[in-house]
């Protein structure tokens, strides 16, 4: 927008109410915060809101007046903030109050300025999701800040590790398929690496933040919805180091692996739709499974409460690199077999084209499966794909078994062993008679 040329009178209205309640609602927050402390108030809703309105009265006043006028205006409040901040240092100090003053809502004041005058801009949009951002975060202090607290040496080097393998290697990975059969993808495989240990770190932090029994299952669950198999490996490595865990880590596995039915099912509806309705017995059947074995496997974990500081104490290791490399290279060697099994183009093979791709993951048997039953002329029959990815799903339950079995502590493995058995012989049944 250049100077001289202002928006219309009724966009600015609109742009600078969106201002406005940008800044009341970080306000609000504010108010609310440090009210229910019982701490006195400098700033909150009113305030707030009459900073982020003067961010947006700026933007429009240097549009005319050039930007001039938005520099001055944000130079005026920094020095109206840095003033109040000392003056209320100065208090804290004479009244003789231990303990510091913080810079969070001085901060939070002039981002609101900035967003009010990001919304005059034009891009509304943006500014309204920083504001619920940076309310998400003031209001985050308390569990943030036991986080920092609950953290050691131990855990800030495992944080740094897991930032470089993501931030600094991932991206200089080639992204693209190389070797026979283009089976292999070396940045497509180091997030592999990434997603292994990053669901470790996260059952490990989530477990300091609200306990063992909760924080275990809720990141086996959350990491289901990306892969099932890498929560398995992860969880099972880890009881195996602290065997007191292996109830609530057992019950994270059996949770991700209950998220891998709907999941396929949204992927093959997705593509084929008569493919998904003609499955739906096997979905709802090793669903209902999986359902009944996480009840059976909370109400074991239930009657064996985690002691807190016995998981914390036992719980040495967060963030293990080394499994999750070798996961990675059998990985690559899977989908090299898989891909080889592919290139065949052999109607009759297909069952075992299925089960190999369940080795690794039923998604990528379901997504070939669904394309080639809609082919039109000459395509998969209908029951043969179906019969397909229930078996894809089968053969990668019970390879998340013999991994819960072979890489975890053994009452881990036979919770796990337990489960999946149950849902691949529900799923054999229903497929392979109803399907």
């Amino acid at each position: 927008m250049g100077v001289g040329s202002p928006i219309e009178y009724q966009d600015a209205l609109q742009r600078l109410f969106a201002a406005l309640c940008m800044g009341l609602f970080i306000g609000l927050e504010r108010e609310f915060s440090q009210s229910a402390k019982g701490e006195e108030v400098p700033a909150g809703l009113r305030t707030y809101g009459l900073i982020g309105l003067l961010g947006g009265v700026s933007a429009y006043l240097s549009m005319s007046l050039g930007p001039w006028a938005l520099g001055v205006a944000f130079l005026g409040l920094s020095a109206v903030t840095v003033t109040a901040y000392i003056e209320a240092r100065e208090l804290r100090s004479q009244q003789h109050e231990t303990g510091g003053i913080g810079v969070t809502s001085e901060v939070a004041g002039l981002l609101v300025f900035a967003l009010g005058a990001l919304a005059m801009e034009g891009h509304t949009k943006v500014a309204g999701t920083c504001a619920v951002l940076v309310a998400v975060v003031l209001s985050a202090k308390k569990p943030l800040h036991d986080l920092v607290k609950a953290l050691g040496q131990q855990d800030m080097v495992a944080t740094m590790k897991f930032a470089v393998i993501t931030f600094i290697i991932l991206p200089i990975l080639p992204n693209t398929p190389f070797g026979p059969y283009d089976a292999f993808n070396a940045h497509k495989t180091w997030m592999l690496v990434i997603l292994i240990s990053g669901i470790s770190f996260l059952g490990y932090v989530l477990s300091k933040l609200i306990g063992a029994d909760k924080g275990i299952p809720l990141s086996g669950f959350v990491g289901g919805l990306v892969s099932s198999t890498a929560v398995t490996v992860s969880s099972a490595k880890r009881s195996k180091t602290a065997e007191a865990l292996s109830e609530p880590l057992a019950l994270g596995i059996v949770l991700a692996c209950a998220v891998m039915v709907p999941r396929v099912a949204l992927v093959v509806g997705a593509i084929n739709g008569p493919l998904a309705l003609h499955m739906w017995p096997t979905y709802v059947a090793m669903l209902l499974a999986s359902v009944v074995n996480i009840y059976v496997v909370y109400r074991i974990m239930k009657r064996h409460p985690v002691v807190e500081g016995e998981h914390q104490t036992e719980q040495t290791n967060p963030f293990e690199l080394q499994p999750a490399l070798k996961f990675a290279l059998v990985f690559a060697v899977i989908t090299f077999l898989v891909r080889a099994a592919q290139s065949a183009g052999a109607t009759g093979g297909i069952y075992a084209v299925s089960a190999l791709s369940g080795l690794i993951d039923a998604d990528a048997a379901a997504v070939s499966l669904a394309e080639q039953a809609k082919a039109g002329a000459g395509s998969l029959p209908i029951h043969v794909a179906a019969q397909g990815v229930a078996l894809a799903m089968i053969v990668n339950s019970l390879v998340k078994a013999f991994l819960a079995w072979s890489l975890g502590s053994r009452l881990t493995g036979k919770l796990v062993i337990t489960a999946m058995v149950v849902v691949a012989v529900v799923g054999t049944v229903i497929a392979f008679s109803l399907t």
